[in-house]
């Protein structure tokens, strides 16, 4: 994200968004005012609808509705939706088109080099799957980053003090789909020039442990009690 004319993407589960630095600091670029992008997308017979308004229709169609796709990147996975067959990679490359033409018009530039944060636990065929989206989506994907080392990166760059000399950082990144723990050690003898990822000598994670399940497994709960006692209907989920 620090080379000129860059962008940084945080393709995320449950949200998404693009940034650049301002000034040596990561800034998040408003799309239709709103830092912040549901990772929602909707497929209508006339229309691909992505983010916000996706979200606000997933409950009038939620067979044409599609969240949390980056748990199934890099699987022979297929979503049937209005008698297509659409792949993992395809539907995030939608999250990547409505990024790309939100920021575009944001900042009145055009955005192609990009850095996208994935999982440290991907493994190659969902990297794949992530570069496939970025080459769907017509952007040039300078190179995968760790979402652990990415943020290590910028508290050693940005949020450390000027005297830590910390030989190890714990980075705990509990996100709405994704979990994952990270033991990094900072390089701070050439900054800027070593690889990031290299410096990761302890990286977990686990796909399906964090936000979103915990919320999906609580609200089922409440829904069967409440259904038990004639109060509420079973809900009903949507694509996955």
């Amino acid at each position: 994200m620090s080379a000129a004319g860059s962008f940084g993407i945080d393709l995320g589960t449950t949200n998404s968004l693009i940034a650049r630095l301002v000034d040596g600091r990561p800034v998040a670029i408003p799309i239709d005012d709103h830092p912040i992008v549901p990772s929602v997308v909707l497929y209508q017979e006339d229309r691909v609808v992505v983010g916000r308004e996706a979200k606000n229709l997933e409950l009038q169609y939620p067979e044409a509705t599609i969240r949390s796709v980056k748990r199934r990147m890099g699987q022979d996975h297929h979503y049937q939706i209005g008698g297509r067959a659409i792949s993992p990679a395809e539907v995030s490359a939608e999250i990547l088109s409505a990024l790309k033409r939100g920021a575009e018009r944001a900042t009145g530039e055009e955005v192609r080099d990009v850095v996208i944060t994935v999982p440290a636990y991907f493994d190659d065929a969902q990297r794949r799957a992530t570069l496939e989206a970025g080459e769907r989506a017509g952007l040039n994907v300078l190179r995968l980053l760790n979402e652990p080392t990415s943020a290590s990166l910028v508290y050693d760059q940005v949020g450390a003090a000027p005297d830590d000399t910390s030989e190890m950082v714990l980075v705990y990144d509990l996100g709405g789909g994704t979990f994952d723990v990270s033991v990094l050690k900072p390089d701070r003898s050439s900054p800027g020039e070593a690889d990031p990822d290299s410096t990761a000598p302890v990286r977990s994670g686990q796909r399906t442990a964090a936000g979103r399940t915990w919320i999906e497994r609580a609200a089922g709960e409440i829904a069967r009690q409440r259904s038990r006692d004639g109060r509420l209907p079973p809900s009903r989920g949507s694509s996955s």
